[in-house]
């Protein structure tokens, strides 16, 4: 019995050990030219996409903005209340 825990245990501690063993990093060399994206040439179909897609992030981030401006008034109301219940709290106290 005591073998069979000796067998099992050993095992267990050599998978643990091969689980956290440590990964060779492979790092670029520094004087390696880094390689540079060939541009393409546009064309004109493309330039209207871009205009759409712009157009369309723009309405995003002022979705977002309206939205962030929401989560702020609401913030700063959920700390007033907080501010109003640590004062009941600290009045409870006293009574």
């Amino acid at each position: 019995m005591k073998r069979k825990l000796l067998v099992h245990g050993l095992a267990a501690i050599s998978l643990y050990s091969a689980a956290f063993a440590q990964t060779p990093i492979i790092v670029q060399p520094a004087n390696q030219a880094a390689a540079t994206p060939q541009p393409s040439i546009a064309a004109k179909g493309d330039d209207t996409e871009m205009q759409e897609a712009i157009k369309s992030l723009q309405q995003m981030k002022a979705g977002n903005d309206d939205l962030l401006q929401k989560q702020q008034a609401l913030l700063e109301a959920l700390d007033e209340l907080q501010k109003q219940a640590e004062q009941m709290r600290i009045y409870s106290k006293r009574s």
